[in-house]
């Protein structure tokens, strides 16, 4: 079966080839700066095109774009069904299955609304625009009869009795269980404010 990864000449040299050592980088760096001291004019301005071309491989950009290659990898082979997603790369390499479950979650939602998060752009499709929490049809059957703990400390259960979209079935209790504990990770990711657990191409949050 063949794979593909999208993405440019960056995407297939950071799979190629794998990160930089550390090590490297600082060395590649410092001759870039000290070189400069001895060129005449046109070899400072070889050196100059070097350095650009070495910031442009090795910047934050790139190092983005690696990550983004490696985690694409990692989730080739996951199966499109409802199953547990509780790292970063596994958020945003979810499957279309999970994204619909992901998308349900009300605090990434909102931001979605807000147009602060990529919401797996080109992939996933909201049907219920605008409604988020109870209003959402995701979300009351990711919960529908689970015992959650309000706010107030009183725990509860909710039961909803929708009429089921057409191809869709009932969640098992294992599987709702799953989508929660996918929440909470999508939640703690969220909240460390780091990277967007929706996007494939690892943005910024």
């Amino acid at each position: 079966m063949a794979t593909f990864v999208q993405g440019g000449s960056a995407v297939f040299d950071s799979l190629a080839y794998g990160d930089q050592h550390p090590a490297t980088q600082e060395f590649l760096q410092n001759q870039c700066n000290t070189s400069s001291h001895v060129l005449t004019e046109a070899g400072a301005r070889f050196m100059s095109g070097v350095t650009d071309l070495y910031n442009r491989v090795s910047g934050d950009g790139a190092i983005r774009i690696a990550k983004a290659a490696a985690r694409s990898v990692q989730s080739i082979w996951n199966s499109d069904i409802i199953v547990e997603l509780t790292t970063i790369g596994r958020l945003q390499h979810a499957r279309p299955v999970m994204q619909r479950w992901i998308m349900a979650e009300p605090t990434v939602r909102n931001l979605y609304h807000q147009q602060r998060v990529d919401g797996y752009s080109g992939s996933y499709v909201d049907v219920n625009p605008g409604l988020v929490g109870e209003d959402h049809y995701d979300y009351r059957r990711a919960t529908d009869g689970l015992v959650t703990e309000r706010e107030d400390g009183i725990w509860q259960a909710e039961c909803y009795f929708d009429e089921l979209l057409p191809d869709d079935t009932d969640l098992i209790l294992d599987e709702q269980i799953e989508i929660q504990s996918t929440w909470a990770a999508l939640v703690d990711s969220l909240r460390a404010g780091k990277e967007d657990p929706t996007s494939v191409w690892n943005a910024d949050l």
